[in-house]
């Protein structure tokens, strides 16, 4: 029986990035420790913005009620501490949620695209960060696992059609859906083949994925229901929804000070990339 346990804690990433997130991670690790300094045997670690805590089965709990009641500790989660064998995780019925995009902006890759795969390990891409666009997460997926590799083999193109497609359905239990089958749902994607992006048409995926992208999508069925015509979507007054968007955005900064653990303004926490000139 393994007895050691690794809890996870996730922290409030509002404007988080650059200095800033150094900082408030040293900070939050700083606290952290100060709080857990009479718990023995405690191992502290905080690889690519994530802050990870390997302590025994018996220390675990009381670990995790501390954890609660620290300023800028969002949530903690306690798994079984295991070596990273691609078997074992096979074994155990893993599966894996894959969001690429979200990852890199943070500098952070999946272990091995190729390796989950070899392994029999179900891995399904999907979206976690704005702007929810499938095809990228796609691309993303395909050329971080060919880096991670030092590899083309590292992410095929139809293995990530397929993580993104059947993978997503196997995650979710569901089989009647992220296929075109007798039965199933009638979600699809009708793309452009006339677009310049998608010429000279030799690998229709291929040209999708790394090159036309959602510039390409012409009509959309979810269930049967088109939501999408010509590029445009049925469902949504999109210029009232830009508008509210302004607002909105305008609203949640003036916020940020309240939710910041320093007090800093949006502008001080996410810094313009190019300064703004005055006429």
């Amino acid at each position: 029986m393994n007895d050691r346990r690794t809890i996870l804690i996730r922290y409030d990433e509002i404007g988080l990035k650059g200095k800033n997130r150094n900082q408030f991670i040293d900070c939050l690790v700083k606290n952290i420790r100060e709080q857990m300094r009479d718990v023995e045997g405690l191992e502290f670690k905080a690889p690519h913005g994530r802050i990870f805590i390997y302590c025994s089965l018996e220390s675990a709990e009381e670990c995790s009620r501390r954890l609660q009641k620290i300023p800028g500790v969002a949530s903690a989660s306690v798994g079984v501490t295991r070596p990273r064998d691609f078997d074992a995780l096979a074994g155990s019925g893993t599966k894996v949620a894959h969001c690429p995009v979200n990852f890199v902006r943070r500098g952070i890759l999946l272990e091995s695209f190729a390796r989950y795969r070899a392994a029999g390990i179900a891995i399904g891409i999907g979206t976690d960060t704005y702007p929810h666009n499938m095809i990228e997460e796609l691309r993303i997926a395909a050329l971080a696992g060919r880096i991670q590799e030092r590899s083309p083999a590292g992410a095929k193109t139809a293995e990530v059609f397929e993580a993104g497609t059947l993978g997503g359905a196997r995650l979710l239990g569901r089989e009647d859906i992220g296929r075109l089958a007798v039965g199933a749902k009638a979600d699809l994607v009708l793309v452009d083949l006339e677009n310049p992006a998608m010429r000279p048409l030799r690998d229709p995926l291929r040209s999708l994925i790394f090159t036309a992208a959602e510039r390409a999508v012409r009509d959309v069925y979810v269930g049967g229901e088109q939501v999408v015509r010509d590029g445009r979507v049925l469902t949504l007054d999109r210029d009232a929804a830009l508008a509210r968007l302004v607002d909105v955005r305008a609203r949640a900064e003036a916020r940020v000070p309240e939710r910041d653990w320093a007090g800093r303004t949006g502008e001080e926490l996410s810094p313009l990339s190019l300064p703004v000139m005055e006429a």
